[in-house]
């Protein structure tokens, strides 16, 4: 089955369906801060609201296996490696696992910490990847690197602890540059 690399181009939807129902959800909420509480807790703040962004995380996630299968085909076609992709699917089964089990929900933990396996995909990316075959992956590799690791400073708790929604939203703001760099099909060259 060839698949046309613009396809890749889908992509863009995992931000642009997370971070307009994050910001209208949160929006809906009065009594929410979103540099103040994490996502999952929209759910015990607002019910209603909460349900709504767990149906665009279960969607999104959808996008994010969607494009991992397209990304797949493309890069196993033209013979570059698709290890930095398969961390891909993890996050998106991530995002439709916090997405069906909200919080208090045990297993709402469980799903959200496979999440944090999204940072080793630029990590292997830019140590497997060609830089021929791959414009502006250092580039790319450095902004969303450096965010998504200022976002593990969410297991710092000293460190802007009154901050954790600002350091979850700078982990979110990581992967999503990395999506965007991914869906972008004339940045890699495909056969």
């Amino acid at each position: 089955m060839c698949i046309n690399p613009k396809l890749s181009y889908l992509g863009l939807l995992i931000p642009l369906t997370f971070w307009p129902t994050l910001l209208i959800v949160a929006h809906l909420t009065p009594n929410y801060h979103s540099l103040i509480h994490l996502v999952s807790q929209l759910v015990i703040i607002n019910h209603q609201a909460g349900f709504i962004f767990n149906i665009g995380l279960i969607i999104t996630g959808f996008f994010s296996l969607t494009f991992s299968l397209i990304l797949l085909s493309l890069y196993h076609r033209s013979k570059i490696s698709i290890w930095p992709i398969t961390l891909i699917i993890l996050h998106g089964l991530s995002l439709i696992g916090v997405g069906y089990y909200p919080l208090p929900h045990p297993a709402h933990q469980w799903w959200g910490s496979i999440s944090l396996f999204i940072i080793f995909s630029p990590i292997m990316g830019i140590i497997i990847w060609s830089q021929s075959q791959h414009k502006y992956l250092r580039l790319f590799f450095f902004i969303s690197i450096s965010l998504m690791i200022f976002g593990f400073s969410l297991y710092i708790p000293n460190f802007l602890a009154n901050y954790p929604g600002l350091k979850q939203r700078v982990f979110h703001l990581g992967w999503s540059i990395w999506y965007i760099y991914l869906s972008l099909p004339k940045l890699k060259k495909f056969n």
